[in-house]
């Protein structure tokens, strides 16, 4: 658990580099502290940095900066007095549960949702406020309750939303398996959160992993949390970012809802600092100038080209390393990236990934070997390793290779695991993970598919479509493309998870078949950009 803040801290640290270039303009600013209440009582600690000086006829425009979760308003206030140099107001504040504000956190929902358009409304009540020109920029939570306060009636400016998805929640349990980070995430003490009842018994449920309790958090969690179906009714210009190795949150609400948005917004999906995602300096440079850019177009109203830069803007993954992350290519359009895009299947076979089916039918065996005795809690205090949690789960990795490439394969999109399978047990689980094998034999981890059932009816044969985390990467001409199927989703080599999985594994004893070959057998489908 010693690892947690690193990981939580990360989603801020790109605020951070911009507040450091942006320090200082030709205003000096004061700082007002200010109690919000909100419709049930509840009071919201705030700080306003304003210019000294004469107000504007219209008031002043003011930029919102919205913490990540567990975070507070301390945190943005140096970005916040610093920008405020510049000729506007700022303002930051914590939400309910966080820092000094009262209340309960509800964990990124509704509640927090309506508190924040409390809090706009709070602003533009002020005479020295341009009340119709205010932008929000945050990352994480301090993105997305923004954005879904936007896809409910919020009317601002503009906002910036940074590695959000309005199915950020399905993302945490997609396909039914518990991202590490969300149980992280509800781990706070309560200096740093204090969350509800509701809420603390998530955890609870989650620590415990019993599958009929499972099921149902599995079919809750996402109530008043997604708003996926509501972005059709946002009006706000937005500029959305998103990284491709995020360990919270993927790309897939955002691709999957692309039809649903104004024709103001645009989007960024490659690699930007936070949630422990690969970083890449041009990108960041690039992504910082594009946020600096798109604030200034909107608040002064600044003829600075962002408004005719293309839509969309990509960036793919590949060799070399550098820094021991991607090097990442980028790309630009105004059509969708993600449509009309050509698809390949790599057949599962016994020991490699093939381009065609076999006729013979055949299955691979998963085991999950668990002793009983081993608790999720003990787990996650060792980070799953030593030598009591080694000796009583067994990981088992079965490792396919494809052929060695004979050209380049640009994978841009979500891809899909077409999964023939049984198993003998209630709850069990089959994760799929995607590497990169180059020519002299490096091996680097790309992205995953993670599959969980809870409520399996004992040696039923099902077949399932298992959507993939959206993937933006570049396999090389001469290197090989892996696919390791594995019951823990552990990383070797990655500095962010260490020795702890991307989802949380079933301490469920079970053995699991996956069928190939024949006309079903099971296979992994790529969307290919051209």
């Amino acid at each position: 658990m010693r690892f947690l803040l690193i990981l939580i801290f990360s989603g801020i640290l790109f605020i951070d580099a911009v507040a450091k270039e942006h320090s200082t303009g030709n205003f000096n600013v004061k700082q007002v502290d200010v109690k919000i209440e909100m419709k049930d009582g509840i009071k919201l600690d705030g700080s306003i940095f304003k210019p000294e000086g004469e107000t504007p006829s219209d008031g002043w425009p003011v930029i919102i900066y919205c913490h990540g979760y567990g975070k507070s308003k301390d945190d943005m206030k140096p970005l916040a007095a610093g920008q405020a140099t510049f000729g506007y107001i700022t303002f930051t504040f914590s939400m309910r549960g966080q820092g000094q504000s009262e209340g309960k956190s509800n964990f990124i929902s509704r509640l927090e949702m309506e508190d924040f358009k409390q809090v706009v409304d709070f602003l533009k009540k002020r005479k020295d406020i341009d009340k119709n020109n205010i932008a929000v920029s945050g990352s994480s939570q301090g993105g997305i309750i923004p954005f879904m306060s936007a896809c409910n009636g919020l009317n601002v400016r503009c906002i910036i939303s940074d590695l959000g998805s309005p199915e950020f929640a399905t993302s945490w349990i997609q396909n039914g398996s518990v991202r590490l980070s969300l149980l992280w995430s509800l781990s706070y003490n309560e200096n740093t959160v204090r969350y509800n009842d509701n809420v603390k018994e998530y955890r609870k449920v989650i620590i415990e992993a019993k599958p009929e309790a499972m099921r149902d958090f599995i079919k809750d969690f996402p109530k008043d949390r997604d708003f996926i179906s509501e972005v059709k009714n946002n009006k706000v210009p937005i500029l959305f970012s998103n990284s491709w190795q995020d360990i919270f949150f993927n790309a897939n609400g955002i691709i999957n809802s692309l039809d649903s948005y104004n024709k103001y917004c645009k989007f960024y999906m490659g690699a930007i600092r936070g949630h422990s995602s690969d970083t890449n300096l041009s990108e960041t440079e690039y992504h910082n100038e594009m946020m600096s850019k798109w604030l200034r177009y909107w608040i002064f109203n600044e003829n600075n080209g962002i408004a005719d830069t293309p839509r969309f803007t990509y960036a793919l993954g590949g060799y070399p390393i550098f820094e021991n992350n991607w090097t990442f290519y980028r790309f630009s359009q105004n059509q969708k990236p993600f449509t009309g895009n050509k698809k390949i299947k790599f057949f599962l076979w016994k020991d490699k990934l093939e381009l065609y089916d076999y006729w013979e039918r055949d299955s691979i065996a998963l085991f999950n070997e668990v002793e009983e005795g081993l608790s999720m809690e003990e787990s996650v205090n060792s980070e799953f390793t030593g030598d009591n949690f080694k000796s009583k789960f067994k990981k088992q990795q079965i490792i396919l290779d494809s052929d060695t490439l004979t050209f380049n394969y640009n994978i841009l999109g979500i891809p899909k695991l077409f999964l023939n399978h049984k198993s003998n047990n209630v709850a069990y689980q089959v994760n799929i993970q995607i590497w990169e094998v180059n020519q002299f034999d490096d091996v680097r981890f790309v992205s995953s598919i993670n599959f969980t059932n809870w409520e399996n009816e004992n040696n039923e044969i099902m077949q399932k479509v298992i959507q993939g985390n959206a993937m933006g990467h570049t396999f090389r001409k001469g290197s090989r493309i892996r696919l390791v199927i594995t019951n823990l989703d552990t990383r070797e080599g990655s500095m962010e998870l260490r020795t702890n999985p991307y989802v949380l594994p079933v301490f469920e004893r079970n053995l699991s078949k996956i069928y190939i070959g024949e006309k079903d057998g099971s296979y992994i489908e790529f969307p290919i950009k051209e």
